[in-house]
């Protein structure tokens, strides 16, 4: 009993291997699956057959509906690794060409993770690429239900031609990302030289937080020092709204410390701010894992 046949251009892709991870998921469920290749007219073949004895006395149609499941979900990933990247990368060279070769190949390489469904988009849009996934592989599975045969090019052309408007879109998401991304490590590398070319004006930095979000800064002798430390920011900006994150960060970027020690880190709301502070001062950054400061601040709370 023919299951499924999977058409597509000779040398086009590799698909056998993909097609055997379907031979060993029936394995698990004592179905014994073959694969039967052949070529024709420029087309390779691979047909996916079933013992008929082998099936004696089983549901076909629960056997059926499993394999079709299993069948969809490695067509896609088959769809996505195979015909994908070409695609993506096409329309990088065509409406993002001041990337370099090494961007677009990572690019498109996040992009595959997305359709994948290994990496996600940041932000609320975290789901639309799991979404567009289960939204595919519907589409898939409700074909090859319905039929016995698949032409993979042609049904990527025809039957998915949305498909292609999504990955657009996907696309000038992943850029947009990574544009942004770009930009902030461009910045960081300014901070850090800035850092690295101007003399230290205190050894040592303890940022003490608090359970509500503030801080106290001590020196290495653990004396407080938050108003000294922050006085000469706060009158510049004399901002009541001043963003306390950013002027402890501006802060450490004029006294450039030697090192810097993060206490209570649980406390601190802002997590990219701490991935910032790492990033410009590397090695100078060290995080505690309790002392008498972290304990005095606790019992003080």
């Amino acid at each position: 009993m023919m299951l499924l046949s999977i058409g597509f251009e000779q040398g086009k892709c590799d698909i056998l291997s993909k097609l055997e991870k379907l031979v060993r998921l029936l394995n698990d469920k004592d179905i014994r699956l073959s694969l039967v290749e052949s070529d024709s007219d420029g087309m390779h073949f691979i047909k996916c057959v079933v013992n008929d004895e082998d099936i004696k006395g089983c549901n076909v149609s629960g056997l059926k509906k499993d394999f079709d499941i299993y069948a969809a979900n490695i067509i896609y990933e088959i769809i996505v690794d195979n015909f994908q990247v070409e695609t993506i990368t096409k329309f990088l060279k065509e409406n993002h060409s001041y990337f370099k070769d090494n961007e677009i190949d990572e690019i498109a390489s996040r992009c595959v993770g997305i359709l994948s469904g290994t990496t996600t988009l940041a932000g609320s849009d975290y789901l639309f690429g799991l979404n567009m996934k289960e939204s595919m592989i519907e589409k898939i599975y409700e074909y090859v239900s319905e039929n016995s045969d698949i032409i993979l090019e042609g049904f990527i052309r025809f039957r998915l031609r949305e498909f292609n408007s999504t990955i657009e879109d996907i696309v000038d998401r992943v850029v947009e990302e990574y544009l942004v991304e770009r930009e902030y490590n461009e910045f960081i590398k300014l901070l850090k030289y800035f850092v690295d070319i101007q003399e230290s004006r205190i050894e040592t930095v303890n940022i003490v937080a608090e359970y509500d979000g503030s801080y106290c800064m001590y020196d290495g002798m653990n004396n407080e020092i938050t108003e000294e430390f922050l006085r000469d920011l706060m009158n510049e900006g004399a901002d009541s709204d001043i963003n306390h994150d950013d002027l402890l960060v501006s802060s450490l970027i004029t006294t450039a410390p030697k090192l810097i020690i993060l206490h209570n880190v649980t406390n601190i709301k802002n997590k990219e701010m701490v991935e910032t502070i790492k990033s410009v001062f590397g090695d100078r950054v060290k995080t505690c894992p309790g002392c008498s400061l972290c304990i005095d601040k606790v019992h003080r709370i």
